[in-house]
């Protein structure tokens, strides 16, 4: 119905005597805060006895804001699930809650004064000329004050938008919980897409739909369509459901028992949810596989000549993925597989070919994208004669399993090339490969994969290899492709979830770092450049000219707000979908982690030892400084938020001065009692003299001396040193079982690199993480630089793991630091969104992402 056909409806419907509602407006906006009847005035369809709001009196203490609107999600008439404006509501309502506390997080941080003083000074014209500068692309590195105040706020805006949902904070965040998890386990061994079509899958068509039994009968497509796109929460239980599956059954990640799945015994795994152009959610996934070995140790045992290992590693490979089809080439397959014509249905980068004449429609077939697997017969057929490897029963399934992945595969795994909205103009140029004389269709979401060069930014068409070899001089490994206009995939997958999937190796390969490096970063990237985050900031700042300066009762209360609504304004920007929005309503995670992540602000430790010595040799002599002590200056200074699990804090300087270390004022047995960040480790029981910094942070669990709660049996616990300000109240213990699962997430700047310049911050830091101490004194002596002491520390076998892989992220950023011009080459290993401009670079030693802890 057009709107001209519903304004004549509703003037007939006046006409004819019908009746109306009319919703008044008040003169001042309604609070979202303490208004339970906020939801029934905005929704009085939804409420329609205007009873059931959210934040009701009688529900404190008992249910929570956000339990509450879940429960109203999963109400079994499913009237809230299909109310799109009552969801996207909902969660606006939710990220300006999670904004509003975040900023006032932000005013506990023990430098908040210094940062309100910095924003008073920012200019909106400096915002303006750096975010100009940024878009021309290229290394921008601040030089002025005013610069360097402007890039400052970054720490605040992403401080405060990191208890934001979806917020680009938040995706820093799980980058750099990413790079701890590979910092703990090398690098992961397979890369692993999965798009499930929900408008298919039976299963979400039943969530959302009405029905009270679960059939799994093909509903036409108008039905389905109508059904899903009514009904995201669906969409959003029937993702986040497939997705546990996944982990469970074909990554062998179980909670009871770890076992081997589709690529072997998983030793850990790290995925992204992300929402895609028409709105619907897709994963990605990194895998490690235990026992795997390290890409470049697999590349030593390749050019060695290793036969056996050669043959077990192509085994190995073309067992778990697939770059062809199974029953013949791609035209072979279009003969095959019949086309259902559906009205209305609309096709994508990734559609089946209707050019040419394809196979009639069998009697019985059915699209496999719209059905269920079926499962193979769970015995041989019993007959005296039959071998269970030659049952005809067995036989016949394996025959019918690969004719169905083709079948997928050909629907769903094709790719064709597409022009950007944008980028109309675009022609392919370069080789007779990858270019063609005509201007490629536009998608109707304006996205395509055709860059301004004309190039493919999928990198389709792939290169092709009858066999897997090995290239004897590189030690890289070349896949079997057959097929140049499909992804990798693994059958099973393709098989059990039936929908565009992507399966690629990490194990081996000249450029296998600048691949991790980019997917890293692909998988947790944002949704806007740092030119588009300068050019909001200057917006913010042009609208309230005036609102960092303001005078107000509460000092700082102008700057939170102002960051408050830079972080509003960002979120305005984020274009979240009703799937991706009743993800986060529902309370489902937005990323899958086998590991638990522990902050460690490792720059306070550092920062301590490195104090401790310059004043110990300001006392022993103040005019000579060995060549021991780093010449960079370490100020202490406390930007993290001071918080306990009563939220009874204070916090304070407590005189600091320059060289003093944070300290964290809590309340504690009725009383107020200072704490800095390095107390816990530097007091611990004498029981744990032994323990190094970096297993303290995974395995200490502390709790009250007198703890209602059931710990552990077999936990011993102790009470700190006399000197921790906590001994009388506090008691802890050692669970050396968190080795295993607990995972350090180190945030603050970045570590020092181990081949560089920064060799002797290097060895202070790795001696602080691994060396025992309680005092900066007991890491090195006076006449030893902290190279010589490092040289000469025994450190573990894991311990030297570890370093190693503490360098593995400088090694994939400098590997891939020439991806632009072998991607433009055509030579690119990586995988890439179809986004072809290349990102703001900044200087890291003026601005880092991740903040420094309390």
């Amino acid at each position: 119905m057009t709107p001209s056909q519903r304004r004549a409806g509703a003037l007939q419907h006046l006409k004819n005597g019908g009746s109306m509602l009319a919703v008044g407006h008040d003169s001042k906006p309604q609070s979202i805060y303490d208004n339970p009847s906020l939801y029934p005035a905005m929704f009085p369809w939804l409420f329609p006895y205007g009873l059931g709001g959210v934040g009701q009196e009688v529900h404190a203490g008992i249910i929570s804001r956000e339990k509450h609107v879940r429960w109203l999600l999963m109400y079994h008439d499913k009237r809230f699930q299909r109310d799109a404006a009552f969801i996207i509501v909902s969660f606006n309502h939710q990220l300006i809650r999670e904004g509003t506390t975040g900023s006032f997080m932000l005013v506990k941080r023990n430098n908040f004064d210094k940062v309100a003083e910095t924003i008073q000074r920012i200019s909106p014209y400096i915002l303006s000329n750096i975010a100009e500068r940024l878009k021309e692309g290229g290394k921008f590195i601040p030089q002025t004050r005013e610069e360097k105040d402007c890039f400052s706020l970054l720490d605040q805006i992403d401080y405060v938008g990191g208890q934001v949902s979806g917020s680009l904070a938040s995706k820093k965040f799980q980058r750099n919980e990413l790079w701890s998890l590979v910092a703990f386990k090398n690098a992961p061994h397979w890369f692993i897409t999965l798009s499930p079509a929900d408008n298919k899958h039976p299963l979400c068509i039943y969530l959302a739909s009405d029905d009270e039994y679960f059939i799994p009968h093909i509903k036409e497509y108008a039905e389905r369509q109508h059904l899903v796109t009514r009904n995201p929460v669906a969409c959003a239980r029937f993702f986040d459901y497939v997705i546990k599956l996944f982990i469970k059954h074909i990554c062998g990640w179980n909670e009871e028992e770890i076992t081997h799945g589709m690529f072997g015994k998983p030793s850990a795994f790290y995925g992204t949810v992300e929402q895609q152009g028409r709105m619907t959610l897709h994963l990605h996934h990194l895998l490690w596989i235990e026992g795997s070995l390290p890409p470049q140790a697999i590349r030593d045992r390749l050019l060695s000549g290793d036969s056996d290992f050669q043959r077990d590693l192509i085994a190995y490979l073309d067992s778990c993925r697939v770059g062809e089809f199974f029953t013949g080439t791609m035209d072979d397959v279009k003969q095959q597989v019949p086309v259902v014509p559906e009205k209305g249905n609309s096709k994508g980068i990734h559609t089946i070919l209707t050019d040419e004449n394809t196979a009639e429609i069998p009697p019985g077939y059915q699209d496999p994208t719209l059905t269920m697997p079926e499962s193979p017969p769970g015995d041989c057929c019993n007959e005296d004669d039959c071998q269970e490897e030659e049952c005809p029963g067995i036989l016949s399934w394996w025959q019918t399993f690969r004719k169905v992945v083709d079948d997928i595969v050909f629907r769903s795994n094709i790719h064709k090339c597409f022009g950007r909205r944008d980028n109309a103009d675009s022609r392919t140029k370069g080789s007779s490969k990858t270019s063609t004389s005509k201007t490629h269709k536009q998608h109707t979401t304006g996205k395509g994969c055709i860059n301004k060069d004309g190039i493919c930014t999928a990198r389709f068409p792939r290169d092709l290899y009858k066999c897997t070899t090995v290239d004897e001089k590189t030690g890289h490994v070349n896949l079997k492709k057959n097929e140049e206009w499909i992804n990798d995939i693994t059958p099973l997958i393709t098989f059990l979830f039936r929908c565009n999937t992507d399966t690629t190796c990490l194990l081996s390969g000249t450029a296998v770092k600048a691949t991790l490096g980019y997917i890293t970063d692909y998988i947790t990237k944002g949704w806007l450049k740092t030119h588009q985050i300068f050019s909001i900031m200057y917006d913010t700042f042009t609208r309230h000219p005036h609102g960092a300066t303001v005078d107000d009762t509460k000092p700082g209360a102008a700057a939170r707000r102002m960051v408050l609504k830079i972080v509003n304004s960002l979120s305005a920007k984020m274009e979240i979908g009703a799937p991706m929005a009743a993800l986060y309503l529902l309370g489902n995670p937005d990323h899958y982690s086998s590991h638990q992540f522990k902050i460690f602000y490792w720059k306070n430790y550092v920062n301590f030892v490195q104090d401790e010595w310059k004043r110990y040799l300001a006392v022993a002599d103040p005019d000579e400084v060995p060549a021991g002590v780093a010449d960079e200056p370490g100020p202490s200074n406390d930007v993290g938020i001071t918080r306990t699990a009563n939220n009874s804090t204070v916090a304070s300087q407590m005189s600091k001065k320059e060289h003093e270390e944070s300290v964290l004022v809590q309340k504690a047995n009725n009383r107020y009692i200072g704490k800095a960040t390095t107390d816990d480790y530097r007091h611990r029981p004498s029981q744990h003299e032994e323990i190094c910094l970096y297993e303290w942070i995974q395995c200490s669990v502390k709790q009250y001396e007198v703890s209602t709660r059931a710990g552990k049996k077999a936990l011993q616990f102790y009470p700190y040193r006399p000197e921790h300000p906590l001994h009388e109240s506090h008691v802890v213990a050692c669970d050396l079982e968190r080795r295993h699962y607990i995972v350090p997430n180190f945030v603050g700047p970045a570590m020092p690199k181990r081949d560089s310049s920064e060799k002797e911050q290097y060895c202070l830091t790795m001696l602080c993480f691994f060396c025992p101490w309680r005092t900066g004194i007991d890491l090195k002596g006076v006449e030893d630089t902290w190279e010589d002491a490092f040289n000469r520390y025994d450190f573990s076998k894991r311990q030297r793991e570890l370093m190693a892989n503490f360098n593995l992220r400088y090694e994939c950023y400098d590997a891939r630091d020439d991806f632009p011009s072998m991607f433009k080459a055509g030579k690119s290993s990586a995988e890439d969104d179809g986004d072809d401009s290349d990102d703001e670079v900044i200087d890291a030693d003026h601005y880092e992402d991740q903040m420094e802890g309390p």
